[in-house]
């Protein structure tokens, strides 16, 4: 594909056993197995539900039947249940000592991952299925658009953090700015409050007079009150000395 290099298409696809694409199994006698090829033969139609239904019977007669897990986790894939398709190809995991199975299960368990955005389980899924066929290119191109998609979810969880972070700075000095305004207001309140008479002697009010300005008055008018004293006194003794001449005369 052109856009391969870029990473821009889809993952790679499921691997299917070749159980699935054989119609002529040997019939033995055991319930199970015609179950199983019932299965398989709705898979083959896309059939996909009725095919699940299927495989649960067998693996309800046979609950260590590993080819039932397989084929159920690749009903479930197709019918877009990856949660439930992840735990059949891990039970099959876990019941299967073959290789090639072990590395087709492992890659549809990395792409079942991968469907649910979960990009650091289906790394691991795919890196576990490199180990039983390291040269396979789908799996190969699966681990790197994985781990490319993981790279990007980091980064834009990065930059989700840093605008938390920028928000939660923001709110911090919005709160400090609020509070330094309401100090501010509060000296201002405090000033209005304070009694009439403080007022006066911090500053005079228009039309009215200082303390210096009465202290200058005060002291003219103690300055007028000793002249005019003076000047009384004054007339008092030329008045006395005039009645005394008058007698002598």
């Amino acid at each position: 594909m052109v856009e391969k290099a870029k990473f821009t298409c889809a993952m790679k696809g499921l691997h299917v056993l070749p159980i699935l694409m054989m119609m002529s199994l040997i019939f033995n006698g055991q319930e199970e197995k015609k179950l199983l090829r019932d299965g398989n033969k709705d898979y083959k139609l896309g059939k996909y539900n009725l095919a699940e239904k299927n495989f649960l019977e067998a693996l309800n007669k046979n609950s260590k039947y590993g080819k039932a897990y397989y084929n159920l986790g690749d009903a479930y894939y197709k019918e877009g249940k990856m949660k439930e398709a992840a735990t059949q190809f891990e039970s099959f995991i876990k019941n299967t000592g073959n290789s090639d199975s072990l590395y087709m299960a492992y890659h549809n368990l990395g792409n079942s991952h991968l469907k649910q955005k979960e990009y650091s389980e289906a790394i691991q899924a795919y890196k576990n299925a490199l180990k039983f066929s390291p040269h396979a290119e789908d799996t190969r191109y699966n681990l790197a658009w994985a781990q490319k998609k993981l790279a990007d979810q980091k980064k834009k969880d990065d930059k989700k953090k840093d605008k938390k972070d920028d928000k939660k700075k923001d709110k911090k000095e919005d709160e400090k700015n609020k509070k330094d305004e309401k100090k501010e207001q509060d000296k201002k309140d405090e000033k209005k409050d304070k009694p009439e008479g403080d007022k006066k002697r911090e500053q005079p009010q228009e039309g009215q007079m200082s303390k210096e300005d009465a202290q200058r008055m005060l002291d003219q008018m103690k300055i007028n009150e000793q002249k005019l004293q003076a000047l009384r006194k004054q007339k008092s003794d030329k008045k006395a000395e005039k009645k005394k001449i008058e007698k002598d005369w």
